[in-house]
């Protein structure tokens, strides 16, 4: 994993062998819940297409600060959780997503 730049695209790092390829499935708006002490802000569930593997989590990790570090993101088994205001999925966060993959 050493040496992988910011910019090393998702899809590229799956193309081998030993990491088999993670995508969103969809979007779980049944676990959506509202962060303790905020009235705007969620933590909106991605389903992923299994349990991503070690590497594949740092991957994204760093991609996902190199094009969104502001925005704070985590991974709960196989999903995908983003801390945000819900109006801003369509306009910012599944952009960055589809950009990320």
């Amino acid at each position: 994993m050493e040496g992988l730049k910011p910019s090393t695209r998702l899809n590229d790092f799956h193309s081998t062998k030993s990491t088999p390829e993670r995508g969103i499935v969809r979007l779980t708006a049944d676990r959506t819940r509202r962060t303790l002490g905020s009235t705007t802000v969620y933590r909106e569930y991605f389903e992923l297409s299994g349990n991503p593997a070690l590497a594949w989590r740092d991957v994204f990790g760093r991609e996902w600060e190199y094009l969104n570090p502001t925005q704070e993101t985590g991974l709960d088994g196989r999903f995908l959780v983003i801390h945000f205001p819900l109006q801003e999925i369509a306009t910012t966060h599944l952009p960055a997503l589809k950009k990320g993959s």
